[in-house]
């Protein structure tokens, strides 16, 4: 069987029908698990099909609280250190949940 690869933030906007900015806010959020490869992002073509085939109705989604709502919240300027501490401590029992 023949592997997908990864989508851009691009490609994935195209296919949810969403400005770029729309994807990252969702990223951010936690709506959509991403992967940061470097300084760049990839989504997992299956994760993103499977979430649009999901038969939850958007409110009982929104009743539920999101994996972005537990954590430390940091908001400041951007800087490569941050992004390291916030890689470091994601699967943590206290994410880092940046926002810049």
């Amino acid at each position: 069987m023949k592997s997908i690869p990864p989508l851009t933030p691009e490609e994935a906007a195209q296919i949810l029908k969403v400005s770029k900015y729309t994807l990252y806010e969702m990223i951010k959020r936690g709506e959509l698990p991403a992967q940061r490869i470097g300084r760049q992002i990839r989504i997992d073509p299956e994760v993103l099909t499977r979430d649009l085939k999901s038969d939850q109705a958007p409110a009982q989604a929104s009743s539920q609280p999101k994996a972005a709502d537990h954590g430390l919240r940091f908001v400041g300027s951007h800087d490569p250190v941050m992004e390291l501490l916030v890689e470091f401590l994601r699967l943590s029992a206290c994410p880092i949940i940046p926002s810049y």
